[in-house]
């Protein structure tokens, strides 16, 4: 939870109101609300749950999801519904109210980035993949273990055992089918061309898409990113 941008000093804070008071007085000074993001969510998720509670519109933090930011190398950016999908960290975090989308960003990528260790790098590059494609089939693998998280590393076993066999096995996940459906009316509607075009850059039982994806399909939590970093072996 980061707290950190809260203004320093004889203050106290009431987590029931929202509201930072001077000590001897009862004037708001900074309207604040805490908001928790559970793992697996998707970027269209977030913006549903930001603009609910009063911190930025979805038009908004959809401009600035879209938006690179500097320290995240990404690849086939121009296939991606949404640029920075997969890092946008799970967890609890306290928003000003009308807070800037870019500044509600920035605090998903710092703890992103406090989360991701230089092991988990180098065991993605001994796998033969980038940090980017392993966070793509993290969020699969968080999405296949909804239910029952502590299969990931199992679940991972078998994505990297068929990302083994061929560069043109097809992945076979239909979490990736279920990431653009769940979010048809942002792509036109599930009959749309827009909504189609996507379909070819992430459905992994298409033909028209072997491998990975374009990108994540949701945001995973740490336990998806270290199994798809360290799978079983199977």
């Amino acid at each position: 939870i980061f707290k950190s941008f809260l203004p320093e000093g004889n203050n106290k804070f009431s987590f029931f109101t929202n509201e930072k008071t001077t000590v001897g007085t009862t004037e708001p000074l900074v309207n604040t609300v805490r908001v928790t993001f559970p793992e697996g969510y998707t970027v269209y998720q977030y913006a549903d749950l930001l603009e609910k509670n009063g911190v930025c519109s979805k038009t908004n933090f959809y401009t600035a999801v879209n938006t690179p930011v500097e320290g995240i190398d990404l690849s086939g950016t121009e296939e991606r519904v949404f640029l920075l999908e997969g890092y946008l960290f799970p967890d609890t975090y306290e928003f000003y109210k009308n807070e800037p989308a870019a500044d509600v960003v920035k605090r998903f990528i710092d703890n992103y980035n406090a989360k991701i260790t230089p092991d988990m790098k180098a065991k993605a590059e001994a796998l033969g993949y980038t940090m980017d494609q392993m966070l793509t089939l993290a969020s699969i693998i968080q999405k296949e273990c909804d239910y029952d998280i502590d299969e990931c590393r199992n679940v991972s076993s078998v994505f990297h055992n068929r990302l083994r066999e061929s560069s043109s096995t097809y992945l076979g996940s239909d979490v990736t089918y279920f990431y653009l459906k769940n979010m048809a009316d942002y792509l036109g509607g599930s009959e749309s061309q827009k909504f189609d075009d996507f379909l070819k850059k992430y459905y992994t039982y298409s033909g028209y898409r072997t491998g990975l994806p374009a990108g994540p399909v949701c945001n995973p939590g740490l336990k998806a990113i270290e199994a798809a970093v360290s799978p079983n072996e199977t």
